[in-house]
């Protein structure tokens, strides 16, 4: 009895290993794509954008919910009392301190004495003194801006140059630093007063320069960047995986060699060693992804891209075969036009004429052989009519009956007559000679200017069909 309880737990342990591997691929394929889809949000995170002049970053930085800024943490608000009384940090995002963004202290600060100027003109206790101290320092630290150009480590000095155009056509003036001295003056610019300029510098500067930041450099010469600290735990994972599988498939007998299987998965170093700044090596990833889908049939057999490949092929195959065929069409009709049937071959038209005959002559033989004794009924027919019509006054006389059983007679022996020449070499050869004079005949026929040009009428006409029917096909699959 325990002998049969445990034949059955084992059973239903090989019934059930099955679906557990299946749910394990399942999890793994999917702890697989969240961190291929994670290194590709890092890798992409300050990529610029060709053509919109921003990065991944500002995009983000100007689409993303307030809940997606970064939490204002004591150690921030120490640094930055601005932030006291705030839950989040609307200049930074959430994933910031990941890639060791921090703001720039320039611009930072340069956007801080801009808020208190409004605050400044907005108060009425506020003197004009303290107003022209602001001022003072605003045009000073654009000097420092224009420079030393603070947007260059971030790699956004074209930040700046816009900037530097739109101060530029804002006040007139073509030299940037006396736009920004022109602008940040107690007097009306270009007929705008302050509180006006200030508006229209937070609308069109202001989110130009938030787009700065900073980032220390480490000790191995690349920019601060955290991401390996969260990458490390698909790490721990894949080797899990890696070396479970390798210890299964050894004490399964599946290599011959132990040390075989490092070999047959050398795809999936990608995802065991991850440089710390090179998120071009994680988003390698992709291959031993792509491998483990098509291993657990989770993607066709032949792939995606094959399968996008062969189907974009035929179709072009298919296009391409249909120009070409009309564009030789169009060649055999333009030749046969211009030309006549006679420049189709390199041979001149008799030449062409000779080895048609000579052709028809060959097969001569073989259609009084195969073709002819088919035909006896008829031939037998078409003799039978001729006797009766050369006898057919004589039917009608009173020698008509004894006529009639003549012919019959006669006809008996013509068939006879006519089977027998059909089967014997002589029958064979005189009908081989009638056939050779036919070809004669017909190839003089066909020879002849007007034929030709006849011939030639006709095959264009067939051509022109054929052409047309090839472009229509072509506009309906279009």
């Amino acid at each position: 009895m325990q002998i049969m309880n445990s034949a059955a737990r084992l059973n239903d342990l090989k019934t059930r290993l099955p679906l557990l591997k299946k749910i394990y691929e399942i999890i793994y394929c999917t702890v697989a794509f969240v961190a291929l889809a994670c290194a590709f949000f890092d890798a992409t995170y300050l990529v610029e954008i060709p053509y919109l002049h921003k990065s991944f970053r500002d995009v983000y930085l100007e689409s993303f919910p307030r809940s997606w800024r970064q939490p204002v943490s004591p150690a921030d608000v120490a640094e930055d009392p601005d932030l006291q009384g705030k839950e989040y940090d609307e200049r930074l995002l959430f994933y910031d301190p990941i890639k060791g963004i921090k703001l720039h202290r320039t611009t930072r600060d340069y956007l801080k004495d801009v808020s208190a100027l409004s605050t400044l003109l907005q108060d009425p206790g506020s003197t004009r003194k303290e107003v022209m101290t602001v001022l003072d320092r605003l045009q000073q630290q654009s000097v420092t801006i224009v420079d030393q150009n603070p947007f260059k480590l971030a790699n956004k000095s074209g930040e700046l140059e816009r900037i530097k155009n739109r101060m530029r056509e804002f006040t007139g003036n073509e030299s940037s630093k006396g736009a920004f001295a022109e602008f940040w003056s107690n007097q009306e610019v270009q007929g705008y007063t302050l509180p006006e300029r200030i508006t229209w510098f937070d609308l069109h500067i202001a989110p130009l320069m938030q787009r700065n930041y900073f980032r220390w450099i480490g000790e191995d010469g690349q920019p601060e960047n955290h991401y390996a600290a969260f990458d490390r735990w698909f790490v721990f994972f894949f080797m899990f995986d890696f070396f479970a599988r390798w210890i299964l498939s050894i004490r399964g007998g599946e290599l011959r060699k132990w040390y075989l299987f490092p070999v047959r998965n050398w795809s999936e170093i990608f995802n065991l060693y991850p440089p710390a700044h090179s998120g071009v090596w994680r988003l390698m990833r992709v291959i031993p992804f792509l491998l483990r889908m098509r291993q657990n049939n989770f993607l066709p057999s032949s792939g995606l891209a094959p399968a996008i490949i062969h189907d974009n092929a035929a179709v072009i195959a298919e296009e391409i075969s249909g120009m070409v065929l009309i564009n030789i069409l169009g060649n055999a009709r333009s030749m046969i036009e211009s030309k006549g049937l006679g420049q189709l071959s390199k041979a001149g038209p008799s030449d062409m004429m000779d080895h048609i005959n000579g052709l028809l002559n060959q097969q001569a033989a073989m259609i009084s052989q195969k073709v002819v004794p088919g035909l006896k009924d008829e031939i037998s027919a078409l003799v039978r009519h001729s006797i009766s019509t050369a006898m057919q006054s004589y039917l009608h006389s009173p020698l008509g009956p004894g006529v009639k059983l003549i012919l019959n007679n006669a006809f008996e022996q013509v068939d006879a007559g006519l089977e027998a020449a059909i089967a014997g070499p002589e029958g064979v050869a005189k009908m081989t000679a009638i056939m050779q004079a036919f070809i004669a005949a017909l190839m003089e026929a066909i020879g002849d200017a007007d034929n030709i040009a006849q011939m030639e009428s006709h095959i264009i006409q067939i051509l022109d069909s054929v052409i047309n029917d090839l472009r229509e096909q072509q506009q309906s699959r279009t």
